[in-house]
């Protein structure tokens, strides 16, 4: 839906990295803006919306 594919379907807290969580965010923000949503909270009820 994203485009985003770097990214495991299903992370776990030990596999994380900070640097993985930054890029997750910057990807994130690059949905959100280009979707012209005000906030993640937009951004996160349009993906559970999506992916129910």
């Amino acid at each position: 839906m994203t485009g985003l594919t770097q990214f495991r379907a299903r992370p776990s807290k030990a596999s994380g990295t900070p640097q993985l969580y930054q890029e997750f965010c910057d990807g994130a923000e690059s949905v959100r803006a280009g979707l012209g949503l005000n906030d993640f909270a937009e951004l996160g009820a349009l993906f559970n919306y999506a992916y129910r």
